[in-house]
């Protein structure tokens, strides 16, 4: 079902509604699209795909601003790619700049590397592979280590995950440790530390 609001050129669709150009597919229950301001509105079951990204984000609900290619999303918003899965409640995705800017229950996996990282908020480059959080940030990584930290930086190609701030370590003995900053390398195994005091 579709409405067409010509004086506002303003097109409202309900029920398994479907907007396709050449690299990207949006599908929702409804849309509002207003052709004067080039914006789409999607509510409810929201899957948009980019194709030349290689992303594709599912929502509650988005609004796609086309002539600046950007997509916002509200509610229970997932981007995934190749190896990585990123939830929150909110999204940002500048599809030019191919960044995803999250917010609020942020959680990034890495699927490769068996690393999940939780804050409450994070920016996602997607052409760099490198996630940064804000705040208090906790990682788990491949069950070896538990970090507790704020302000984290995960560096996806090299398999590191550093912060400059004050961290707790928990290993997988069990031991914990304080530390005024870290970096681990995942793929040798290897921890860096400033000022470590076992607790």
């Amino acid at each position: 079902k579709a409405t067409y609001l010509k004086n506002e050129e303003i097109v409202f669709t309900e029920g398994n509604s479907k907007a396709v150009d050449a690299n990207n597919t949006i599908t929702a229950s409804n849309f509002k699209f207003n052709k004067i301001k080039n914006i789409i509105n999607a509510d409810n079951n929201v899957r948009f795909v980019d194709k030349e990204k290689d992303t594709v984000i599912e929502s509650d609900k988005a609004t796609y601003l086309k002539n600046e290619e950007i997509v916002f999303t509200e509610g229970n918003s997932k981007a995934v790619d190749a190896n990585n899965t990123i939830t929150a409640s909110n999204f940002k995705f500048d599809k030019i700049k191919n960044i995803i800017n999250a917010d609020n229950n942020v959680r990034f996996v890495d699927k490769e590397k068996d690393t999940v990282i939780e804050s409450d908020k994070a920016t996602y480059l997607k052409n760099d592979e490198i996630v940064f959080t804000e705040g208090i940030t906790e990682a788990n990584v491949e069950n070896k280590y538990n970090f507790l930290s704020k302000n984290v930086e995960y560096i996806v190609q090299k398999k590191e995950i550093k912060s400059s701030n004050k961290s707790e370590i928990v290993d997988d003995n069990g031991n914990i440790y304080s530390a005024n900053n870290f970096l681990y390398q995942i793929n040798k195994k290897l921890l860096k530390a400033k000022d470590v005091n076992l607790l």
